[in-house]
């Protein structure tokens, strides 16, 4: 597993994924009393408590549509390098540097 290094997303993970992650960790419905609660004696916090139960679901939808396609962007490459119809990404021993050539097969 590769690190984050001083903030960059590790390579080959785009940042559409981390983006709807994160919005799926903000709108996660289980969090909607924590924001009445940072929210309290404000006007959104008004409407909110008098429309729980319809923002209770417009946070469950947004949710799970965010963390289905974060999901799902987490497992595709990252599109930001062009690569050639025969070319496929070179072996992590190959693309760091670390080791020498691959052992053959015995």
């Amino acid at each position: 597993m590769r690190a984050m290094t001083r903030g960059v997303p590790e390579a080959g993970r785009p940042r559409k994924a981390y983006l709807l992650l994160g919005v799926a960790a903000v709108t996660c419905p289980c969090h909607l009393p924590l924001a009445l609660a940072l929210l309290g004696g404000t006007a959104l916090a008004a409407v909110l408590r008098e429309h729980a139960a319809a923002a209770f679901a417009v946070m469950t939808v947004v949710f799970a549509g965010s963390l289905l396609r974060g999901l799902r962007a987490w497992g595709e490459p990252d599109r930001g390098t062009p690569r050639t119809a025969g070319e496929s990404r070179p072996p992590v021993a190959e693309s760091n540097g670390v080791g020498g050539s691959p052992r053959p097969a015995a």
